[in-house]
């Protein structure tokens, strides 16, 4: 997959495509900052499921 992604790159510029190139890149980086906001997010989420989910039961 990272060959696929190096290939789009790498033709994006050599076509001189240099707005194209940047959209990419832009959006590459909100992709990346979404991944780390739910590995980030996930655990909280957790542990209020398991702490709700405790607080009813006893």
């Amino acid at each position: 997959m990272l060959r696929f992604f190096r290939h789009v790159r790498k033709k994006l510029i050599e076509q001189g495509k240099t707005a194209n190139y940047l959209k990419y890149a832009i959006g590459e980086i909100i992709l990346v900052v979404i991944g780390i906001l739910l590995a980030y997010l996930y655990p909280i989420f957790l542990k209020r499921l398991f702490f709700d989910t405790n607080s009813f039961t006893h």
